[in-house]
């Protein structure tokens, strides 16, 4: 996936925050209290629905407002999307593709589909919090090691070895012997043998 514009209304110090990010890595400067980490919490939340403090909705809302939404364009395996997310209520909507979809529970499971990464993979390793970089090295070795499993795409892999060393196992001895001489009198008839021919003929 790849980000490419990123606005937010009233959300925290911002009032208007509209910027397009190319590829590559993004650097986001500033003061101390200018904002910084709350504009990469308010990214995070339009985009995956998880909050990235302890408080409430509405205390992304910038004082003193009634309302506020992020909204994100982005590119995903080739497709682009747009998302938008409400600061103060449940409300958002995701386009996608040519879909639809409105509601936040929808959308948040649509756009974990489209993302392929759990929420807790995208909050913890994904975007790693402030401070909470190291986290994941202090995981329990098979918690942390699901969670790249799930980041690298590899989970798939790891039951399909899992399903083939099962029925591997449950495969009678002579049942294996006969493959084995089926696949070598294969590799004689149509590899070998012509093979052999070729260098005579040479």
């Amino acid at each position: 996936m790849r980000i490419e514009h990123f606005e937010v209304k009233n959300g925290c110090q911002h009032r208007h925050f509209k910027q397009a990010f190319g590829p590559g890595v993004i650097l986001i400067t500033g003061c101390n209290g200018s904002g910084k980490s709350n504009l990469v919490g308010l990214l995070i939340r339009t985009l995956t629905g998880v909050m990235q403090t302890a408080g409430t909705k509405e205390q992304d809302v910038t004082y003193g407002e009634t309302s506020g939404y992020g909204r994100v364009e982005f590119t995903a395996g080739g497709t682009k999307g747009t998302i938008q997310r409400s600061l103060k209520s449940a409300s958002a909507k995701l386009e996608f593709g040519g879909t639809k979809i409105e509601g936040a529970k929808d959308v948040d499971e649509a756009i974990h589909t489209i993302l392929g990464k759990s929420p807790k993979v995208l909050s913890e390793i994904v975007f790693a919090k402030q401070g909470r970089i190291e986290a994941t090295l202090f995981q329990a070795p098979a918690e942390r090691a699901r969670s790249f499993q799930e980041l690298f795409g590899t989970l798939e892999a790891e039951k399909i070895c899992r399903d083939l060393g099962e029925e591997l196992s449950n495969t009678p001895l002579m049942s294996r012997a006969s493959t084995i001489e089926s696949l070598s009198s294969q590799l004689r008839d149509t590899i070998m043998a012509p093979l052999h021919e070729s260098e005579v003929l040479l």
